[in-house]
């Protein structure tokens, strides 16, 4: 398990902890201030450093077999110009995460190749090997490629990374989208955690 804190009583640092729950288990590891949200996918985490305070931030990973982060993006840009690294998921060999590096249009979806191969396969943003998403622009439904009926989590996010909507659903079932004329994110996961799935589409 990593986990990531703060000591602002005495230090003021921050650290990744690898750790299996117990004290002496527990390898800590300096990383630069003010951190961003975790994502994991196999022996690797991925989190972002530096993104407040006119740092300049940085993307890493940590390997869970190793006991130090590494670098993957430095960004030269102060993170006085831009207000957020989000990091959202793994897919093949690409980290997805939102930022406003660009501040003329918000918060928009990013990628890097990380270089780190995962057992995901590397989905495109239209069709997985496992979901497919379909849509005539109003009503949209999620489909296996068996065309088996099955319980989804579904969670849908705007171009600027705000939540829209999270909700329990099934495939072959049309849901809507309350925004219109919007480039959406849709997630969808089973509700046995087994498959995952990650598109981009239109609303009308």
């Amino acid at each position: 398990m990593l986990l990531l804190t703060s000591d602002f009583n005495t230090s003021f640092k921050d650290y990744a902890l690898l750790t299996d729950g117990t004290k002496a288990g527990t390898i800590a590891t300096k990383v630069p201030s003010y951190t961003s949200s975790l994502v994991q996918k196999d022996q690797h985490v991925f989190f972002a450093s530096g993104i407040t305070n006119g740092y300049e931030p940085s993307i890493y990973y940590f390997d869970m077999a190793k006991t130090a982060p590494v670098v993957i993006k430095a960004f030269t840009e102060s993170s006085n110009n831009f207000t957020s690294i989000i990091p959202i998921g793994i897919i093949g060999t690409k980290l997805y995460y939102f930022s406003n590096l660009d501040t003329k249009y918000g918060r928009e979806l990013y990628y890097i190749e990380t270089g780190i191969k995962t057992q995901t396969n590397d989905y495109d943003l239209s069709s997985n090997d496992y979901y497919t998403l379909n849509s005539n622009g109003t009503n949209f439904t999620i489909q296996t490629n068996s065309n088996e009926t099955e319980q989804i989590n579904i969670t849908l996010i705007d171009i600027n990374g705000r939540l829209i909507n999270k909700f329990d659903s099934r495939t072959n079932e049309a849901f809507s989208i309350p925004l219109k004329n919007q480039v959406v994110f849709v997630s969808v996961e089973s509700s046995q955690k087994t498959n995952k799935g990650f598109f981009k589409t239109i609303s009308f």
